[in-house]
């Protein structure tokens, strides 16, 4: 996509509705001109001892199905289910992460997704577990007329995918949006044009709060998100403020100031995990070669927003702790 093709700092590789989100690999792409891979053939991959791996497989799908996050609560609400979980335990970003919590988050909740906007479940190749969400999203084309956007064809024509939970805490409570149906137009534009929701709403948060405090001339403002489509495309294009929004938190901070709340660790963007709240989760942004990334231990999971926590705010045994999740 465009922001690719730009060298937004934060460009995606995307196939079909999936991303490659974080660190920029979309960029990568662009730099040497690569618009795309493509991989093709009709012959079938053979797997060498078949019933043997039927019956991990039945067996593995037994386990996942009976458990309470994979079995139940991920089907249901999908990865938005965190959004309350975040909330109580004081780690959902708020106001470019000002804040861990606030009172509305149960209007960009897994449970107000499910029972308001949830049209199918959606899932990824072979996987039991099911728990994307498929939501109808309308859009204004360029006369202004709206229009169903999402699948064209196929079991899941007219059904565009639906956001996330870092979705849902950058691009809605880390800029002071509460609205659902914004959330979804914020990241199909994301996707279409190839940036990541993560570094986006992370760059979007600390310009509103640079805005806010007179250090930056913008129209952002947590309390009104109209200019952000606009935002979001002239990102993707490095154009005006777009240009300077492109480059990330850490550049935009050497350019204007405010590195005291300027939320990234080694110049990654931070996910939707206030590492105040949990504090191996800090840990292990600080200790992982990405920097500011969730997924390389994911040491929140047990400290906030599993089925079983251990004291988030406590640093005992957090060493080892973010030790054995990295190793994981």
């Amino acid at each position: 996509g465009p922001a690719g093709e730009n060298l937004v700092r934060f460009a995606c590789v995307v196939s079909e509705e999936r991303v490659a989100g974080r660190t920029g690999c979309g960029a990568v792409m662009g730099s040497k001109n690569l618009k795309g891979i493509i991989a093709n053939g009709r012959r079938k991959i053979e797997i060498g001892e078949q019933d043997k791996y039927k019956e991990l497989q039945k067996k593995m799908t037994k386990f996942l199905l009976a458990h309470p996050m994979t079995g139940n609560v991920l089907p249901a609400l999908g990865t938005a289910n965190i959004v309350n979980a975040a909330a109580g335990h004081n780690i959902l970003p708020t106001h470019n992460f000002k804040r861990g919590s606030d009172h509305r988050a149960v209007d960009i909740s897994g449970e107000k997704l499910a029972a308001k906007y949830l049209k199918k479940r959606v899932g990824c190749s072979s996987c039991p577990v099911i728990c994307g969400r498929g939501i109808e999203l309308r859009m204004k084309d360029a006369d202004g007329a709206e229009q169903l956007v999402g699948a064209t064809s196929g079991k899941h024509k007219g059904i565009s995918k639906g956001p996330e939970y870092e979705t849902l805490a950058l691009l809605g409570s880390n800029i002071g949006n509460w609205d659902l149906q914004r959330i979804f137009e914020y990241n199909y534009l994301c996707d279409d044009l190839g940036m990541d929701t993560i570094s986006a709403g992370g760059v979007l948060g600390f310009a509103t709060e640079l805005t806010e405090k007179g250090m930056l001339d913008s129209p952002l403002s947590f309390a009104d998100h109209g200019s952000i489509p606009e935002l979001l495309q002239d990102m993707a294009h490095r154009r005006g403020l777009g240009d300077d929004l492109a480059d990330g938190v850490k550049r935009m901070a050497d350019k204007y100031g405010g590195h005291e709340f300027a939320i990234h660790v080694k110049g990654l963007e931070l996910p939707g995990y206030d590492p105040r709240g949990a504090v191996g989760q800090g840990l292990e942004y600080a200790t992982t070669n990405r920097g500011g990334c969730h997924i390389q231990g994911a040491t929140m999971y047990l400290e906030a927003i599993g089925p079983i926590n251990i004291d988030g705010l406590s640093p005992k045994s957090k060493p080892q702790l973010v030790t054995l999740q990295q190793n994981l």
